[in-house]
């Protein structure tokens, strides 16, 4: 799609400058409309023409006609037309997504002043397109160089990056109807281009395979680009020193920074750290245009919200990179799981109704009470072996129906009674704004997000809004959340899960909760100055990625904590001292089995001992009674 566009707008000149220099002109008219004529590509122009120019003019007049026809094009004959137009400014959203192709048509004497101005307007103009190309043809009997070059360079200084002169020299005194070009020097088509980056001009003749709108900012040749950098977890984690000068920085966004500064060749200088100038939560959540102006920034790699809901702020974003919501983060309420009540109460129902079963068919059929009691039938119920079996061969049939009751049904028994101790507590659900209002808690809200996510809000938002706190940075209200337990913070989904997972104690339970309700869905993009001549670069390059699966790779593996380290507890101890203590827990268990077992046999030991020689002395009376009734006979 890149070049493709690109190629249409370089279609217009090669063609008309080829047959400038000789093609007849009924073939010039019918190979233009034929290579313009592509329903896939949106274009349209913006046409700027001197009012004081002739009024017969072929040159100029075949030009814009052709250009007419092959796209939606406005044609302006003086720069207070262009402002004061309000077919081009109630358009926005359709210039947005076009291409913008400006022409200016201008016949030369050596004075630059109305170029000058004819390009501040262009510039003006294009801030809300989405790719725009610049267009000045120059028809003159000679022109210096150095007009030219001071052309192209005041362009450099609006950052105009796409623009090329097309100088066309004629002689006044030949026919204006003449298409033939002669031969001679003075007569011919030349190409004025400009590398801001080497700091090189181009003054080339045209020929056709000549590149008119070459892509200079595929290498920036090391030119240095102000990066501003945040705190974004768990997409962006950096270290700031004393004099707030960044010394270590890595996530998703740093890798996509990085990734882009490689592929286009430029240098990037990050800011010292940002203090929170710029935001307010009045008329407008952020005065963008004056942030980048005021921080000097021409990028801010961290995935920016909509601040406003006008349109026009998509001039300072690039493409969406990942969808984020934004909600509430609070700490986790439990509460005692009804399921496994039920499932606890409704396995004792069974087990005592089977108990009372078989105990009054024991009873009606008179068997055996040393065998058909409560113990004897609980053991039979729950798989445990008994000191007496029946002998009768009915009483063995329902013997063995017990058992195997018991067998098919004891683990269930079990598991609905044992879920009780282990897992009778759950972690509460907050499913509508009016449970959140609820439970007490403070909302803890980013200045970045209030004005948005509070703009429409009533009933239990409302009241969320009333007792909310604004502050700069939201990275210590999760951790006032679990050390109180009396805030919750409104963050992204992406931070809230890090620090969900984050907050898992030893034990497998959660020490914070993302609520269901979402106050707020939007798309996360970097930011980029108005004016920036590399955004259709850069966007390019990130749909790069993305088809790479690059941008899955880093933002949807990104909420690991495992690749960014803890930044919630920073007393916690480390793998290896977890390992450590869990050795030790592990030989603490270990020995205390062991030295139970060995107690427990002892004790067995020294009881079989006891009752042998308790026995043994029984015997012994025993026998002496019986010696001594013997006697006395």
């Amino acid at each position: 799609m890149f070049n493709r566009k690109i190629s249409l707008v370089i279609f217009v000149i090669t063609i008309l400058s080829d047959d400038l220099q000789g093609r007849p002109e009924g073939d010039w008219f019918e190979s233009v409309k034929t290579r313009l004529s592509n329903p896939h590509q949106v274009y349209s122009a913006m046409i700027i023409r001197d009012n004081n120019t002739d009024d017969f003019d072929v040159l100029r007049d075949e030009l814009f006609g052709k250009i007419i026809e092959s796209m939606p094009s406005e044609i302006f004959s003086n720069l207070d037309g262009v402002h004061n137009s309000n077919n081009w400014y109630r358009n926005v959203s359709s210039r947005m997504a076009s291409s913008l192709l400006f022409v200016y048509y201008h016949r030369y004497s050596g004075d630059n002043t109305r170029v000058h101005e004819v390009i501040n307007t262009m510039r003006g103009l294009s801030k809300l397109s989405a790719k725009c190309y610049f267009l000045i043809v120059l028809r003159t009997s000679s022109v210096s160089k150095e007009g030219v070059e001071d052309m192209l360079r005041h362009s450099w200084n609006n950052t105009m990056l796409n623009i090329l002169i097309c100088e066309i020299r004629r002689d006044e005194n030949s026919s204006v109807t003449n298409w033939k070009v002669p031969n001679d020097e003075s007569n011919r088509v030349i190409i004025h281009l400009y590398n801001p980056f080497l700091d090189k001009f181009y003054h080339k003749k045209f020929f056709p395979k000549l590149e008119l709108f070459p892509d200079f900012a595929s290498n920036m040749y090391g030119k240095k680009l102000n990066v501003l950098i945040v705190q974004q977890v768990p997409l962006t984690f950096v270290k700031w020193d004393k004099n707030n000068e960044m010394t270590e920085m890595s996530g998703a966004n740093i890798a996509l920074m990085q990734t882009l500064a490689g592929a286009m060749n430029f240098t990037p200088v990050i800011l010292p750290k940002w203090n929170g100038t710029g935001f307010s939560v009045k008329t407008r959540t952020f005065d963008a245009w004056k942030f980048f102006k005021t921080t000097n920034t021409d990028i801010t790699a961290n995935l920016e919200p909509h601040f406003t809901e006008h349109i026009s702020e998509e001039s300072l974003r690039f493409r969406p990179i990942m969808a984020q919501e934004v909600g509430v983060l609070m700490p986790v309420e439990y509460a005692i799981d009804k399921k496994y009540q039920d499932n606890a109460v409704e396995s004792s129902i069974i087990t005592l109704i089977i108990m009372m079963i078989f105990w009054f068919v024991g009873i009606l059929l008179r068997l055996d009470k040393k065998i058909w009691n409560f113990s004897i039938i609980i053991c039979l119920l729950f798989s445990f072996s008994v000191p007496r079996q029946p002998s009768k061969a009915y009483e063995r049939i329902l013997f063995l129906s017990l058992s195997m009751l018991g067998f098919m049904y004891s683990n269930q028994i079990y598991a609905s009674l044992t879920n009780v101790a282990v897992l009778s507590l759950e972690e509460r659900e907050f499913v509508t704004f009016e449970e959140i209002d609820a439970s007490g808690l403070i909302p803890i809200v980013p200045i970045a997000h209030f004005e948005r996510v509070f703009r429409n809000a009533v009933g239990a938002e409302l009241n969320l809004k009333k007792k909310s706190q604004i502050i700069v940075n939201i990275r210590d209200c999760p951790k006032m959340a679990m050390v109180y337990r009396n805030v919750c913070c409104i963050m992204y989904n992406t931070e809230g899960e890090y620090y969900r997972r984050l907050s898992r104690q030893d034990n497998g339970q959660y020490r914070l909760k993302f609520a269901k309700p979402i106050l707020r869905s939007d798309n996360g993009a970097f930011g980029v100055r108005d004016t920036s001549p590399y955004k259709t670069k850069i966007n390019y390059l990130i749909q790069r990625c993305f088809e790479a699966g690059l941008i899955s790779k880093w933002y949807l593996e990104a909420i690991s904590p495992s690749r960014s380290g803890n930044i919630l507890n920073d007393d916690k101890p480390s793998r290896g001292e977890r390992s450590a203590t869990f050795r030790r827990q592990l030989m603490v268990v270990i020995v205390f089995g062991h030295s139970l077992a060995t107690l427990v046999f002892f004790g067995e030991l020294l009881v079989h001992r006891l009752r042998i020689s308790h026995s043994n002395i029984d015997k012994s009376r025993l026998n002496l009674r019986k010696l001594w009734k013997m006697k006395t006979k």
